[in-house]
């Protein structure tokens, strides 16, 4: 007797569906990780955006809980006691760290999963899932890089940037 059409396509559905990608963009602060997402939101490609934790305060452009979740030191340290962060990195005297559950879910949908980290948080998630598609962004120039942090004031010394980059 024949299975129901039902029972074939659950058998055959890992086979014909691609798994869900986690696509790690990464580059030196300033580098315009931002603009690239923006770009691929506008594009309608449908991906999970992974919204990363800081404690950072937010910058006059930024939307908390859609740029960034902006929370205290006391919590990013209870979540990082928690194991619930991925990536947690010290960026500027700031920490940083994207929840796990919120990639976990993203991926157990089929969903994309696109997380935008500092070049800390890539070489720790290269670790992590080596298969994932790693972006590293570069500047057209150094100078270029330099005179984006500059204007927008937000970090310390900007040459900095380059030497973590760099590493």
């Amino acid at each position: 007797m024949r299975a129901p059409p039902s029972d074939i396509d659950d058998q055959i559905r890992p086979f014909a569906e691609p798994p869900p990608l986690l696509i790690v963009l990464s580059g030196p602060s300033g580098v315009g990780k931002d603009a690239v997402r923006k770009g691929l939101e506008a594009s309608g490609y449908p991906f999970h955006f992974a919204v990363t934790c800081t404690t950072r305060p937010p910058r006059p452009n930024e939307t908390p809980g859609v740029d960034y979740y902006f929370i205290s030191e006391q919590e990013y340290m209870q979540r990082l006691r928690r194991d619930e962060l991925l990536a947690p990195a010290v960026v500027y005297g700031n920490r940083y760290g994207t929840p796990k559950q919120d990639v976990r879910q993203a991926l157990a949908r089929g969903e994309d999963v696109l997380l935008r980290i500092d070049v800390q948080g890539a070489r720790a998630m290269k670790q992590l899932t080596p298969q994932g598609i790693f972006i590293f962004l570069l500047p057209s120039s150094l100078e270029e890089l330099i005179g984006r942090i500059r204007r927008r004031r937000t970090e310390g010394r900007p040459e900095g940037t380059w030497a973590r980059a760099r590493e």
